[in-house]
């Protein structure tokens, strides 16, 4: 399974680390029944793509979430939308659960962009070489795909898609007061279409085979 989360408002302070517990707890308090690892401290099974940075509004917070097998029949019962009721009811305000996929896509594997858009109180320059907190440096407009620079009123918008592999803090350019990460990509599709349509054919094949059974029996 997994979930699309959005984290907004002053949440948008947790670190990567916290955000992640902070989704496990919530989880846990929704009695999903995740597999657990085993050993002397079992964790749930629930995998994180990269974490976006400090202070950074997350539209593209994706979570893969392995359940127990067979999972409980009650549980079995509920669709998308009872699921997403249900974890949404026990949640933190500004981190709220959108979508629900019934998927058993790799995210870490599918995934290979992100969509960010930054608001800036001036025009930022992005020729300029910039050093990250690793110390390694690099140039915004080397590393960054698809870059628009519009400006709105007095405020310039920068949108951009960059690969997992040159991700970087886009508080690092200078002007930036606000930074959205909006949407993750599998090469050139919408992660959300491509959970879509993996979910739409698992369905179809747990239809298929219902019918298989039904005939032979």
């Amino acid at each position: 399974m997994v979930l699309q989360f959005k984290k907004t408002g002053f949440l948008r302070f947790l670190s990567g680390i916290e955000t992640s517990n902070a989704i496990v707890k919530l989880l846990r308090r929704a009695n999903l029944p995740m597999e657990y690892s085993q050993g002397f401290n079992p964790q749930p099974k629930v995998s994180f793509l990269d974490s976006a940075p400090t202070g950074v509004i997350d539209l593209a917070l994706f979570v893969g979430v392995k359940l127990r097998e067979p999972v409980p029949q009650e549980f079995a019962e509920f669709d998308t939308e009872t699921i997403k009721r249900r974890i949404n009811d026990v949640s933190l305000k500004n981190l709220s659960l959108e979508r629900v996929f019934v998927s058993d896509i790799d995210l870490n594997k599918a995934a290979t962009h992100f969509e960010y858009t930054l608001i800036c109180r001036e025009k930022p320059n992005l020729a300029e070489r910039l050093r990250k907190h690793s110390g390694k440096e690099f140039v915004p407009m080397e590393v960054v795909e698809d870059l628009q620079i519009i400006l709105k009123g007095k405020l310039y918008v920068v949108k951009y898609k960059v690969g997992r592999s040159n991700l970087f803090n886009p508080y690092l350019v200078h002007g930036v007061f606000l930074a959205i990460r909006r949407r993750a990509f599998a090469g050139g599709k919408d992660l959300v279409e491509v959970l879509g349509e993996s979910a739409n054919q698992l369905r179809s094949d747990a239809v298929g085979s219902h019918n298989i059974r039904r005939d032979k029996a």
